[in-house]
């Protein structure tokens, strides 16, 4: 690989579909020299394949992944990148050694990415991106080689299994069918990783959640603080009324011989009780990623 066979201070990774703009090295070089275990991204611009012409109605800063570990650009308000995309990302020698390198469990193309982003975020390293550096890439709209699907799987799981912990369950309740290539990363893969961990005294996973908690939760994926719906100007010979899926127990009145109406998604209105779990509802984006939005009753259990 060459960035074991560089001598320079400082390793450069760029995809070959690219076109560095005049002045984008010294800013990541000040980036670099302010903390050594400090990975760099260049902000990201469109390029014309064809006339090399750069494309600056996009702007790539920084992404984050969802649950199925795909990932998203995005931006907010400060320069710290949760996510590296790949394939444009400087740092310095010194710690591309001491962080273990690339996963060279990876396989062919995909989540090599959240691999390393995850493993430099936990193990005493940072990522943020130099706004001032600018790199124009040519997005393709097709792969010009074949990439296996399962493979690129694989890939997922294999960053899931070795950094996420009991979050790597999330992973497997967005895609099931990943599991069963769990059983594919042996015994020795997994011993050398946890070997990593120990010698960089690396955190675990719930610190990266917590680090980022924002980004997760303006995904969806994290629960918050539930909370419930009232009617305004609705009462009920004085009592306040709450938003309730029917069927549940304090939704209404037993039917005659103690049966109850099964719980369903049908919402119905019931005095408000203080302590009525099925009158709890919390905010969650569906899908694990940055689609619509949806609430959940009962706590989520509604």
């Amino acid at each position: 690989m060459g960035a074991d066979a560089a001598t320079g201070a400082i390793v450069v990774f760029f995809d070959a579909h690219v076109r560095p703009l005049p002045g984008w090295a010294e800013p990541i070089l000040r980036h670099i020299n302010a903390n050594y275990k400090r990975v760099v991204v260049p902000k990201i611009l469109g390029l014309d394949g064809e006339t090399w012409q750069v494309e600056r109605h996009f702007e790539g800063v920084k992404t984050a992944f969802d649950w199925a570990l795909d990932f998203k650009w995005f931006d907010d308000d400060n320069d710290l990148v949760p996510c590296m995309s790949g394939g444009l990302l400087a740092m310095s020698r010194e710690w591309w050694v001491e962080s273990g390198r690339l996963d060279e469990g990876m396989l062919q193309w995909g989540g090599e990415n959240i691999e390393q982003s995850v493993r430099v975020w936990c193990c005493g390293g940072e990522i943020v991106v130099a706004r001032d550096s600018e790199v124009a890439h040519v997005f393709r709209n097709h792969s010009p080689y074949k990439v296996s699907s399962e493979l690129f799987l694989m890939n997922r799981v294999r960053a899931a299994e070795l950094w996420f912990d009991d979050y790597k369950e999330e992973l497997y309740q967005q895609v099931p069918d990943a599991r069963r290539l769990s059983a594919g990363i042996s015994a020795e893969d997994r011993a050398a990783r946890e070997e990593l961990k120990r010698r960089l005294k690396c955190h675990p996973f719930q610190w990266y959640v917590d680090k980022f908690a924002q980004v997760f939760r303006d995904r969806g994926m994290l629960d918050t603080d539930t909370f419930v719906l009232r009617l305004a100007h609705a009462a009920r010979g004085g009592e306040e009324l709450c938003v309730v899926p029917a069927g549940t127990a304090d939704s209404k009145p037993q039917a005659e011989g103690g049966a109850s109406e099964a719980v369903s998604e049908r919402l119905v209105a019931a005095p408000c009780l203080a302590n009525a779990h099925s009158q709890r509802w919390l905010w969650k984006r569906t899908g694990g990623g940055d689609g619509g939005g949806g609430g959940k009753g009962g706590g989520g259990g509604g």
